[in-house]
Formats: structure tokens, sequence, C-alpha cells
């Protein structure tokens, strides 16, 4: 025998590796083979795939489906595999068990897992970022480019297996949250036909179904029964062709609601009952996906004592439908929706499960044409008491802000009136296709109340425990209509509330707000535009930080709110606030008002631009400490604010009318001023011009908030006073009054202090009243620097007054005054004319903390003449001339004399003094009788003593007295010693009241 050749050898043999390793690998192959030849599903993993007996053989495989749902499939047989390409696929596939991870929301964009061959493969999802001109979304595969024909799926169906069985079938959902009963699963095909018998079986529970698919018809039976009971739920349905791309549909279902609870089902019901009947029919496109294409659709929903009671970690929730007059519906659209009828009549309720269940919403719902246009009506009540803990636990965003509410109760009535998309209504312009109500109305009804309590999230921090209330109660009456109405949607909403009553007080029912919101309105569109009127009143109401308290609180105004891009303005109308009292621990106020016609406020991005003339009023307004109370308006004209990034911008002239200042009960000031106020950044800083009576105040400031410092500088014009223009017509209740002459005045001040603070007076000529008291012709300059601790002068300031009245007149008082840094205040080089004499002193101390300084005045010359005329007595006369020598002592005490000497000049003097003592202390008493005798006539030629002027005001004066008297002894000398005694300020005032205050001041003024 010939020898092949040796290339034919070496042919055999690599056809003889090629085929060891494509079996030696032949899991990974088969896996590259499967997802070349195939798009449906991508194969993930394939594992013992093996040839026995013709038959194919495969440990396990997994796949994803194309909606992403992936699935694990076990001991697989396919039988016959030779079959898929002959004239009969007579193939059989036995799946001996399969599991399948179900989404909780399937996704049409859900990824498409690749195999494990090192490619990377994704389907393509719609692109939701893609958007067009009109602002609608379209996806990079619409609906029209994805395709299930009807009329080639009975082609597909017949390229299955012949029988297809999977002998246990599980799958979970949601993660593997909740898990269908495991059950067995068929699907066969009828030999020599196209019918395809498919059975579902498991513990309870047993579905059939039989299709007879093919190009021109399809016939679809199908049955659903609970263990060994009648059928639970039966299925007709037909499709006949019309035309190539046309089906004319029909379907007729008859469910027992009881099969749904079924664990298989792995809907979340828990219970169900009643029955509920469906049939509708219409013209199907070929494409089954092509919604737009859907045409005369008739559907017809009836159902008695139809029960559905959802499991609570779902939504728990029961509800109950039965209709009344079955619901039909006609839809000539299914993309854009469009209804040709509607009509039926239903009742609808539903209450919460679980602890602390209830009736939530009862409402009955009846649908009908009218015009051609199918409207949609339920009226209903809906209970807040039931509703409030459902969207505190199933939905977070609800949740979050409503996390602090405890309970809710009362009760909304409402009505729905919606007109539906019709054939007959224009479409939008906008060309969208989801709109789902073409005109529509939620009415709240009045009589609904709804109520409810708040609790502090954090008791520390919120806002409720700084009002220092335990628990806010709310109750809000509707006594006119609310309305939401929309002419599209979902897309323009408005919300209208005519009148709005409510009240809101504290837990312990101590503290009462009651508000009503009144012609309120909103527009919900691309551009939002909300207005209305709120007004509320409160016999009472405290706050706790800061801690204050309001009595007769009224507050009302309008608003408009108008919101779009990146863009926010309100205008804020007639705001009024007033407040019978306002009390707290330091300020208290009485007929407090604040008003502004108008407030507008606009932002744009990330910048807000206010402007308002607010105006603030108080009949009383009070400060503990300085006790200080105002009254008066404060007017902020044209007041503008901006903020951006942080920053607050703000500039407002304002106008001081009618003020009055009241310091310690007794000193008034009226004022009026203007002035400017503006805060840059964080620097504040202003101008200001008081009109105090006849006086002008000037003062220019700033501080810093970040360095918290500032200054100010203050300035008096010259004011002129007179007789007609006193400093009382500017200033009401001062111990004193300026009657004449001219002041003027400046000052610097800065805060935290600093050592450049001045502060300067100028007297030029002024003539002052204290009590009974008068001075004039003051001139002075006094200049007062800062210091750490007080103000001082930095050199002595002269002072001259020409003349002092306190009841005994002084004249031409001059000193250098001095306040130093230790709180005294210094009169040196004094001088002054007293009774034909002259007062003098180097220097005279008082210490403003009532610390002892010791002083020594010098009065020369004094004429008794001159006393006995100042003193004005008819029973006493005098003449001579005396020095005295009075050392003072100031300190807590007042002023006291300790010591002081008096001395008569030489040749002496005259002293005569009638009725010294009454007849009754004569009477029995010859020396006494003999010394009366004496004053009467007694001529001195030596007069000394000691003076002393203890705290109680009465000077005490020990002399000795040397001379004759001629009615006593004219030939020898007679010595007397007297011990005199009067009290000075009571002497003083003896002489104030004997002479007119007047007058006296008018002469001194000429």
């Amino acid at each position: 025998m010939p020898k092949p050749p040796r290339a034919t050898i070496v042919i055999l043999l690599l056809i003889l590796v090629a085929a060891w390793w494509l079996w030696r690998d032949r899991d990974r192959a088969a896996l590259a083979l499967l997802n070349a030849a195939q798009d449906a599903v991508r194969v993930k993993a394939l594992s013992g795939l093996s040839l026995y007996g013709g038959d194919i053989h495969i440990d396990r495989i997994s796949l994803v489906t194309p909606s992403g749902t992936p699935a694990e499939l076990q001991r697989l047989v396919l039988s016959h595999p030779l079959g898929f390409f002959g004239a009969t696929n007579d193939s059989e596939l036995t799946i001996g068990e399969a599991k399948l991870e179900l989404a909780e929301q399937p996704s049409d964009t859900a990824p498409v897992a690749t195999p494990d061959t090192g490619e990377k493969s994704s389907r393509t999802t719609p692109d939701s970022d893609r958007r067009t001109r009109d602002g609608e979304s379209k996806s990079a595969e619409t609906a029209d480019s994805r395709r299930l024909l009807l009329s080639e799926l009975g082609d597909q169906l017949v390229r299955l297996p012949a029988r297809i069985e999977i002998r246990q079938l599980a799958w979970t959902v949601g993660s593997g949250n909740r898990h269908g009963a495991a059950a067995k699963l068929s699907i066969e095909r009828i030999p020599d036909t196209s019918t395809i018998h498919g059975t579902y079986e498991s513990i309870a529970l047993r579905a059939e179904v039989t299709a007879i698919p093919s190009t021109e018809q399809w016939q679809l039976r199908g049955k659903l029964n609970l263990g060994d009971a009648p059928a639970s739920q039966v299925l007709v349905a037909s499709a006949e062709r019309k035309s190539d791309d046309r089906w004319e549909m029909a379907i007729a279902t008859t469910a027992q609601l009881k099969w749904l609870q079924r664990e298989e089902t792995l809907l979340p019901v828990k219970g169900a009952e009643g029955e509920l009947l469906l049939k509708a029919r219409g013209l199907l496109p070929d494409n089954l996906l092509a919604l737009p294409d859907y045409e005369n659709l008739w559907l017809e929903v009836s159902s008695q004592q139809a029960m559905i009671v959802l499991d609570d970690s779902f939504l728990p929730l029961a509800i109950n439908l039965q209709t009344d007059t079955p619901l039909e519906m006609q839809v000539a659209s299914l993309r854009p929706l469009q209804l040709a009828q509607l009509s039926g009549q239903a009742t609808i309720q539903a209450s919460t499960t679980g602890n602390g269940g209830g009736p939530l919403l009862s409402s009955e719902m009846r649908a009908q044409d009218t015009d051609g246009e199918p409207i949609l009506n339920a009226t209903g009540t809906l209970l807040p008491q039931q509703l409030l803990p459902l969207l505190k636990e199933k939905l977070p965003a609800a949740g979050a802000l409503l996390t602090s509410f405890e309970k809710a109760g009362g009760a909304l009535l409402f009505e729905l009136n919606a007109t539906l998309p019709s054939p007959t209504q224009k479409r939008d312009s906008v060309g969208t296709d989801t709109r789902l109500i073409q005109k529509g109305n939620l009415t709240i009804k009045p009589g609904s109340i709804m109520t409810f309590s708040i609790l502090p999230e954090k008791p520390d921090q919120s806002f409720l425990k700084r009002l220092g209330w335990q628990r806010l109660e709310s109750e809000m009456k509707v006594e006119a209509p609310i309305t939401l109405s929309t002419d599209g949607w979902p897309r323009d909403l408005s919300v209208s509330a005519k009148k709005l009553k409510g009240r809101l007080r504290d837990g312990k029912k101590e503290t009462e707000v009651s508000f009503h919101l009144m012609n309120s309105s909103c527009s919900l569109a691309k551009t939002t535009s909300c207005s209305g009127s709120i007004s509320a009143v409160s016999p009472a109401l405290s706050v706790r930080e800061p801690a204050f308290e309001a009595k007769g609180l009224e507050f009302s105004t309008s608003l408009q709110l108008t919101s779009g891009e990146d863009r926010l303005q309100a205008i804020v109308s007639e705001f009024e606030a007033a407040v019978q009292e306002l009390s707290s621990d330091t300020v208290s106020a009485s007929g407090l008002q604040i008003a502004a016609p108008t407030i507008q406020c606009q932002q744009i991005f990330t910048r807000t631009h206010c402007e308002a003339s607010p105006e603030l009023t108080a009949d009383s307004a009070r400060i503990a400490e300085p006790d200080i109370e105002i009254h008066g308006s404060l007017s902020l004209e044209s007041l503008k604010t901006v903020i951006q990034d942080g920053r607050l911008d703000m500039h407002t002239p304002y106008r001081v009318s009618g003020a009055r200042l009241r310091w310690q009960e007794d000193t008034v000031v009226e004022f009026d001023g203007l002035g400017t106020l503006s805060i840059e950044d964080r620097r504040l800083h202003g101008k200001s011009e008081l009109s105090v009576g006849d006086m002008q105040l000037q003062a220019e400031w700033s501080h810093d908030l970040e360095a918290e410092a500032g200054s100010a500088a203050l300035k008096t014009a010259s004011v002129n006073f007179s007789k007609e223009k006193p400093l009382s017509h500017s200033v009401t209740g001062l111990p004193f009054d300026l009657v004449a002459g001219t002041l003027a005045g400046t000052a610097r001040l800065s805060w935290p202090t600093a050592s450049k603070d001045r502060i300067q007076v100028t007297l030029d000529g002024i003539a002052g009243v204290y009590d009974k008291s008068f001075a004039t012709g003051i001139d002075t300059t006094l200049s007062l620097r800062r210091t750490d601790t007080f103000w001082a002068t930095s050199s002595p300031q002269p002072v001259s007054v020409a003349a002092l009245d306190v009841g005994m007149g002084i004249a031409d008082l001059r000193f250098d005054l001095s306040v130093t840094e230790q709180r005294d205040i210094i009169l040196s080089s004094l001088s002054a004319r007293l009774l034909g004499g002259e007062v003098s002193s180097d220097s005279l101390a008082w210490n403003l903390d009532s610390e002892p300084r010791r002083s020594l005045l010098t009065a020369s010359g004094i004429s008794l003449r001159a006393l006995e005329k100042e003193m004005e007595a008819e029973n006493f006369a005098a003449s001579g001339t005396l020095d005295l020598q009075i050392p003072l002592v100031t300190g807590p005490d007042g002023v006291t004399v300790e010591a002081g000497t008096v001395e008569a000049r030489p040749p002496g003097g005259r002293l005569r003094y009638y009725g010294a003592f009454s007849p009754q202390m004569l009477a029995g008493n010859p020396q006494l009788k003999m010394l009366s005798g004496a004053l009467e006539d007694y001529s001195f030629r030596t007069l000394g003593g000691t003076l002393n002027y203890p705290p109680s005001g009465d000077m005490r004066l020990q002399l000795k007295l040397v001379g004759r008297s001629d009615s006593v002894a004219k030939d020898r000398d007679l010595i007397i010693n007297l011990n005199l005694e009067n009290n000075i300020p009571s002497m003083l005032r003896s002489l104030q009241a004997s002479r007119d205050l007047s007058e006296a001041l008018q002469k001194k003024l000429e």
C-alpha cells in the first residue's frame, strides 16, 4: 500500500490537535460561540459541557437578559440538538434548576453584563442628558427604533425547542428581600401545529396558558387555579391581522383577587378579596413597542367589593374599590394620550394598617363624557391623622421635613375635577406626549380642618426651645375654597386660597397666635409667581432666648414672590407690625409700630438686592440702666441692601421726627435729626445731624465689626443762649439752666478707649441758674483727654466767673481747673471778691470717689458792714474787717472745716444786736440781762476765735471780743465770749428767698 503524502499526515495531525484543544477548552469555546451566534442574552459563564448519548449536557450557565435580569441555570440537557436544523424542530430542553434575580424597578437603561471573555461591551442606553431645543429629552434609541413584531413573533416561538421544562424554578425580587415559591414550569409545542401550551405549578397555584400564533391571527387562553378551587382568573385574548401594520385585538379577563396574596406572585400583597373584570379591544401596531401607533382602544373595568391589603414593609395600606357602574375608557391615542370617551362610577376607600391604623381616604369617583370631553370627578375626605405617619415612614424626602411633627388631626374635604386629553383638543405647542390631565381642579372645601403638633427635634438648639415652648400646636380652618388647578399636567399648576384661618400655641396653652391668610395664589411654571396677604394677632407672646415678652401683638402684610431661572424677586407691601407692650430685662417699650409701604428684594445668581423705606414709631421705649426713656419715629429713607458672596453692603438716609428723650425721670430732650447709615462689608459708618431746640449737634462715626473697634467725631455748633432762648427751651428737667452767653463743643471718641480721645467745651459769657443760685460771665475753654480709666486735663484750664450768687454775692471768681487721672478735681490759683474782701486758695481739691482731700481757703478783708447789708437784718448792725483761715476737708462727708481761725483787723469795729434774748430768758438772770444790754451798742478793739463746720452744716464760731459798751461800763473794757452756731445751708436758702432771683440775675446781666 502506498504511503500517504507527508503533507496529508501533517494536516491530519493538525486537525487532531485542534479537535483535542477545542474539546479540552470546550467550555470557553462554547461560551464564545454562544455570544457570537446571538445577541438576545449575554452568557457570563458556562461549565460542565459534555456529550452523552447524542445529547448535550451542561452543568451550569450564568447569563443576563436584555432587561438586565441575572439568571443561573443548572443541570441542562438538550436532547436531539440536531433538531434545530431539521424541517421540524423536535429538540427538547430540560433544566434541573433555574434561579432569577428580578430588579425592584426594571429599567431600560440597565447596563448589559459582558461574558468573562475579556471583551467589554454594553448595550446602548437612552441618554437622559441629551436635550432638544424645546427642552424635551430624547433617548438615543427611541421607541420607534425598537422592534417587537407580532407578525414575526410566531416564527420565533416555533424556533424554540419543542419542549422546555424547568423542574425547579425560583426567583427573588429586590436584592433577595422577597422570594418566590419553588415551582415547575413547562412550555410545549403541540406536534405538527403552532400551538404552544405552557404550565406553571407550585404547591398551591397552577397556571395554564395556550397560545396559537400565526402571521395572520393570534389566540391566547389562560387560567389560574388556587389548589382544587375553580379558576381564580381566566384570560381570553385574540388578535387578527387587518393590514401589514395593524392588528385588531380583543381581551377579556375575570380575576378573583385572592390569588394576588400568594407569595409566588412576588407582589407586596398580604391580603386580597373580591373580583375584578377587565375587557379591552382596539387596533394594535405590528410593532408592539410603537406606542404612538396604538389606536381606538376601548377598556372596561368593573369590580365587586375588591380589596387589597399591601404588605406593611412596602406600604401599610388597605384599599377598597367598588364600581357602581363599570369604568369605561375609549383611548384614541396612547402617545400622546387622548381619550375619546370616559364613563363610570366607583367608590374608593383606603385605610392604614399596622399599629395605630385607621381610615385614611374615602372618595366617590365618577367619570363622564361632556360635550366630547372626558371628565373625571371625585369627592371625598382625607384624614391627616393617618397621612402623617405614612409620609414620615415611606417618603424619605417628606419624612426629613416632617421629623419634628408629632401628630396630626382634622379632616380635609376635597373635590377633584379633571378634564383628560381628547382628540378634539389642540395638542400642546411644545409637542409633549406626557400630558395626563388637560385641565383640572383640586379643591379643599370650606369646613376642612387640619391640626398638628411639633416637638423640638433637638431641644437644646430648636427654635421652639428658644421660644420657651415645649410643643407647638397648630390648627388651620379653611373658610373659603383652596384650589389647586392646572391647564395641563404635568406642567403648569396654580394654587389659590381665599381665606385660611389658623392659630399657633404652645403645649401649655399659655401663648397663642392667631393668623389669617387671605387672597393668596401661586402659579407654578417655568416662572413661579405667588401673592397673598397675611395678618396675625397675639394677646401675649413670650420668648426665652433672647428673653422678652410682647403684649397686644398685631402684624399684617401683603407679599408677591416671583422666581425663575437664577432669579428670585419678593415684594412686601403694606407691612405693619404693632406691639402694645414689649419688655425684657433691659428694655421696655409701649405703642411700638413698624411700617413699610414697600419692601423689594431681588436675587440674581448669588447677588441679593433689597430696597425699603421702613418707619419705626414708639410711644415709649425705656432702657433700665441707665434710666432712659425715648419716643418718636425713625424713618429709614430709601434703604438699599446688597448681599453677594457673603459680603453685606447697606446704605440708607434716615430721619428722626418728634423724638423725646427722658433721662432720670426729670431731664427731657426733644429733638429731630437726619443722617446716613452705611455698611460696607463688615464696616459700619454714618453721619448724623440733630436739632435739639436751638442747638445743632453733628456726628460722624465708624465701626469695624471684625476688629470690634470704632470711633466717632462729635461737634456742637456755636449756640447763643438768651432769656428768650434759654437751654431749658431745648432740654427740660435739668437741675440748671443757661440763659445767656455762647456754648460750643467738640469730641472725638473711640472704642476700645484710646489716648487720642478728646472732649473740648468752650463757654463764652455764659450765665446759668442752679436752683436759687446763679452765675454770670462764665468764660473758659475746657479740654479733656482720655486716660486709661478716666478723663483728665492735660494742663490747668483757666476759668473765670464774673458773678456768683448763692444767696451771698461772689464776684470776679477766677481759678485754673485741673482733672487728674486719680479722679481729683482741683481748683488752683483761686481768687474771688466776697463781702468787700478777697477769697483765695492755692489749691482746692475734690475727689470724685469721695477720697479725703485737704485744702486751705483764705478770706481777707471781709467787711462786717457788707455782711450786714447782705443779711438785711433790722436788729443787727456791724462794722469792722475780718481775716479768716479756713482749712477745708472734702470726702465722704462732703465739705467740712476743722479749726479755722477768725481775727478782726485793728482798730476793731462796732457791733449792735437788738433783742438777742427773749424776755423770758432775761427774767431772773442779771448777767444775761447785762450782756444783752451791752450787745445793743458794743465797740470792740479785738475779735478772734475759731471756726468749725461739721457735716451737719451747722457752722460753730467761738469768738472772744474785747471792747466797751456805753450802756454798761463805758470807762472800762468788757470782754465777751460768744459761741455762735448757724446752719449755713438754711441761712443761704433764707437769703436766696429774701431776694427776687429774676431781678437779681437781670441786674447782673445788665
